[in-house]
C-alpha cells in the first residue's frame, strides 16, 4: 500500500491511486476512522508526502485542507465481505485570503498599539 505522510510526520497507509484532492483509507471501525479524521487538520496538511510502497516520495503538496470525508461499507470482491473505507477529500487552501487575514490582524494591532490600546481579554473587563 501507498503512504500519506502528514506535515507532523505521521504516516496513514492509503489505497493505491490516491490524488492530491482525493485518499481512500480502508478503516477497521467508525472509531477508526474518527481518528483518522482527526489527524487531518489544517496543520497537518500543510504540506503533505505521497510514498510509495517501499517508501520513496512520490509527491509533495503545500496548503492543503480537508473539504469533505466520508465513510462507506464496500464489498470486497475477493472475500465478498464487507469493509469500511474513508474518503477524504482535499482542497488548496486560498493563500491569497490567509495572507489579507493576517495582514488585517496585523494592522489592527498596530492601529491600536499607535493609540495607546492595550488589547484585554474578556474576563479582565469585567474585574
Amino acid at each position: 500500500m501507498e503512504k500519506l505522510q502528514l506535515n507532523n510526520g505521521d504516516l496513514i497507509e492509503i489505497q493505491n491511486g490516491a490524488t492530491p484532492n482525493s485518499v481512500k483509507v480502508e478503516v477497521p471501525s467508525q472509531e477508526a476512522f474518527l481518528e483518522q479524521y482527526i489527524k487531518f487538520k489544517d496543520d497537518n496538511l500543510s504540506k503533505i508526502t505521497f510514498l510509495s510502497e517501499t517508501g520513496i516520495e512520490m509527491s509533495i503538496y503545500n496548503n492543503k485542507t480537508l473539504d469533505k470525508a466520508e465513510l462507506q461499507s464496500v464489498a470486497d470482491e475477493e472475500t465478498v465481505e464487507s469493509k469500511l473505507i474513508a474518503t477524504f477529500t482535499l482542497k488548496d487552501i486560498d493563500t491569497t485570503k490567509q495572507k489579507l487575514k493576517e495582514l488585517q490582524e496585523t494592522i489592527d494591532t498596530l492601529v491600536l498599539n499607535t493609540l495607546g490600546i492595550e488589547l484585554t481579554s474578556e474576563s479582565e473587563q469585567k474585574d
